[in-house]
């Protein structure tokens, strides 16, 4: 029920729709009210579909003016139920919405796809993060590294002892180890379509000593073509951010049915750059791909995807 102003509503609205953004399906507020679903927050949130769940009332719902506003910004409009005096939307009775990974979701079967994804590059975030020791045992982390082709939305810490953080704002933070020793973290960090980047670090006490390997990986192009060749260009370096070569490094690209793994090895300036051929791969599903460089007992991973069309 958040109010879009008129008959006497504050405008909450207009008030959060940046910070919603862009999203896929709208459920209605209000079974469709013209107090709600004003023109500014459905031209900011640019649902593909909207649902309005309603039955026969002597409201009037949905409001013209409501669907007006959703169909002007381009979405199909889905009710459940409607009456004879009614001149309704697509009518579906139940509405179901199923997501699954990537960019597909269907709404009682019928497939959709978000172009988006596609026509926005979208490719997923690269994760990193650095940290430096400022107490016995406590250290303080820094995402500041980590790269996206739009803003990262939301930064989710997992300190391996049992201890997580997340929040919007966390591109640094702190934590306290109950002992001294090496602790492997995750970072995995969000963009605004949901898309992850996922890191993993051992922190060891010296911090800087190069005694420690790190990767990152990027797709390259981000969205290819489908029977072409895409190619995943890894780089390993140590704590220092110094080159890692002989570095042994494995991809995994994660496809609907199966995964293919690849092998390669770190040159002199640490790059490694593993390709695979596009051929198995569907159209608009986008295919993760894990990476681990191993060296000396060291490891260290890092995830990255593409999506081919």
């Amino acid at each position: 029920d958040l109010g879009g102003g008129g008959t006497g509503h504050e405008d909450v609205e207009s008030a959060i729709a940046p910070l919603v953004g862009d999203v896929d399906v709208l459920r209605v507020n209000h079974h469709g009210s013209s107090s709600s679903t004003n023109e500014t927050f459905v031209s900011t949130l640019k649902p593909e579909a909207a649902i309005i769940s309603v039955g026969g009332n002597s409201y009037g719902h949905p409001r013209d003016v409501v669907l007006q506003n959703l169909r002007s910004a381009g979405a199909d409009v889905l009710q459940t139920s409607a009456d004879a005096s009614q001149a309704p939307a697509k009518v579906m009775g139940d509405i179901v919405v199923l997501v699954k990974r990537g960019k597909k979701y269907w709404i009682n079967g019928s497939r959709r796809f978000k172009d988006e994804f596609i026509r926005k590059g979208n490719s997923a975030p690269t994760a990193y993060f650095s940290y430096g020791k400022t107490g016995a045992n406590t250290y303080k982390f820094d995402a500041s590294g980590c790269s996206d082709d739009g803003k990262i939305k939301h930064y989710y810490w997992n300190f391996g002892d049992g201890s997580c953080v997340s929040g919007r704002k966390l591109c640094t933070t702190s934590h306290t180890f109950g002992s001294s020793g090496d602790h492997k973290v995750f970072l995995c960090v969000l963009d605004r379509f949901g898309i992850a980047g996922i890191v993993s670090r051992v922190v060891r006490d010296g911090n800087g000593d190069g005694d420690e390997i790190e990767v990152q990986a990027q797709a390259d192009p981000a969205n290819p073509k489908r029977y072409s060749n895409v190619t995943i260009r890894v780089t390993v370096t140590d704590g220092s951010g110094r080159p890692v070569a002989g570095a042994s490094v494995t991809t995994v690209a994660h496809y609907k049915t199966t995964d293919t793994t690849k092998h390669g090895t770190s040159g002199a300036d640490g790059k490694c750059n593993i390709v695979y051929y596009i051929s198995g791969a569907t159209a608009g599903y986008r295919v993760f791909v894990d990476v681990t460089a191993q060296k000396g007992g060291k490891t260290d991973t890092a995830t990255t995807s593409f999506v081919p069309y």
